[in-house]
């Protein structure tokens, strides 16, 4: 692909790079029109489920669209491939930038946020009124475009009101209502703005992951946090999402009490479990929860638990990074066989195939002949798989470099910061400017396309 031209859009330059595409400001040469076209990563157009969820990206994006007269979304115009095979869409150009922009210079008081803050949970409300998890909120996906009309009754000095504020990036976002809903083999979002739960590959997921990002960002705006709004945002990140909001309606009401009245809301009484009240009514069957402790538990119409044997399911406990390993089901032969992988979809047939990218543990189950057996699997590191060298600790502000130990059998390497964001170099190097551990990520790509990598993770400690 030429970077001067993504099918009949002609490239001005790029404007962002995440793990999976990039972004570039472009123009539509028969409308004269400015835009921006997100563009699938090569090494990643080859792979179908990745295929698939960029696709329902801009699917979704167009669904609120077309639901929602002014979505507080970006809008999607078009959706292509370019002549080597990668898949791209056309959307909204935000000619005012991002958050994280506005944020390398300044910070505000909450009443200045205020609006700001009101679109953004407004837009969230919306996401999730469809049974739509955004599951990546962080400031650069929150963008500012020129609007023509006033849109807000107030300015502040965050937001102007002929400023409109638009979600971008709904390339993690979950569909609660799809029982085919794609997901991938990894934890997906942005370290720093992910809930705990998010972190862990199957593990139940709500619009509390939402609640828990927003209250990252808006603790990251803030500069006069008083003893009541740090309560609003302890709550709202908290560990344990029972203890978090109920909803994003509710963490707004409490931040705007704070704004208007110095106090917060007297907090509801915690719930202990997330039920169909809290959701869309419309969600799926087959929903996941949360333990604190021990395996995932899959509830099936809320009835059958998984059960503890293991023996219907054959297949090893234990196999290696790159290594395809198809379990079968000791069932009789009419039974009719579903599988749950790790992130909640549901695959009828008779054999489930695993075929991972990270070491590390995964959970999957069966459920046949009226009982749900759960399987957990080992996987290991392999010869193929590449290695990272660096330190496993660093303080504020220094600077550390990783490099490539090992190439494995990758004849090209990527690296996926904590951020997201990719690199082709041959090292990273990193200043960590806050406390806390960073995860970064080395992929290898072998001739045939096949990825694995190997996970680095960096504690920060101050001074």
């Amino acid at each position: 692909m030429s970077l001067q031209r993504i099918g009949r859009y002609e490239s001005e330059e790029l404007i962002g790079v995440g793990g999976f595409a990039s972004v570039y400001k472009a123009v539509d040469p028969r409308l004269e029109a400015t835009v921006a076209v997100k563009v699938l990563a090569e090494n990643w157009s080859h792979v179908p489920e990745v295929r698939k969820r960029f696709r329902n990206e801009a699917v979704l994006l167009r669904r609120l669209q077309s639901k929602y007269e002014i979505s507080g979304f970006v809008d999607v115009f078009d959706i292509d491939e370019t002549v080597t095979g990668q898949p791209y869409f056309v959307m909204t150009y935000a000619d005012k930038g991002t958050l994280a922009d506005r944020l390398e210079t300044q910070r505000w008081t909450l009443e200045e946020a205020m609006p700001l803050v009101e679109s953004i949970a407004s837009s969230l409300a919306l996401l999730h009124e469809q049974g739509l998890l955004h599951r990546d909120l962080k400031p650069s996906n929150i963008l500012f475009r020129s609007a023509k009309y006033q849109q807000m009754a107030r300015s502040s000095a965050l937001l102007e009101p002929t400023e409109r504020v638009l979600l971008g990036d709904l390339g993690m976002a979950k569909d609660l209502r799809s029982e085919s809903a794609t997901e991938l083999s990894i934890a997906g979002g942005t370290d720093r703005f992910m809930a705990p739960e998010q972190r862990q590959i199957g593990a139940s997921l709500d619009a509390r992951v939402d609640i828990y990002a927003a209250s990252v960002v808006v603790d990251s705006l803030i500069v006069d946090n008083n003893k009541a709004l740090e309560a609003v945002l302890q709550r709202g990140q908290s560990p344990d999402r029972n203890d978090r909001h109920s909803s994003i309606e509710e963490w707004l009401d409490a931040l705007a009490a704070v704004s208007k009245n110095g106090v917060a809301n007297q907090p509801v009484k915690n719930v202990t479990n997330f039920s169909s009240e809290h959701v869309p009514k419309k969600s799926v069957r087959w929903r996941w929860v949360g333990v604190a402790v021990g395996a995932t538990i899959l509830v099936v119409a809320g009835a059958l638990y998984a059960m503890r044997d293991t023996s219907r399911i054959e297949g090893p406990g234990t196999i290696e990074v790159g290594e395809s390993v198809t379990y079968r089901a000791d069932v009789s032969e009419d039974s009719s066989v579903r599988w749950i992988d790790w992130n909640g979809e549901i695959i009828e047939d008779e054999g489930f195939v695993v075929k991972p990218r990270l070491p590390g543990t995964l959970t999957f189950s069966l459920s046949a002949e009226g009982k749900t057996t759960e399987r957990k699997i080992k996987v290991v590191a392999s010869d193929g798989d590449p290695a990272i060298a660096g330190p496993t600790s660093v303080a504020i502000g220094e600077s550390v470099t990783l490099s490539i130990a090992d190439r494995g059998s990758g004849v090209s390497h990527y690296w996926l910061d904590a951020e997201g964001k990719r690199s082709e170099s041959e090292q990273l190097t990193l200043t960590p400017t806050e406390q806390g551990k960073i995860s970064i990520t080395l992929i290898a790509v072998d001739a045939e396309g096949n990825e694995r990598g190997d996970r680095h993770t960096i504690k920060v400690a101050n001074g």
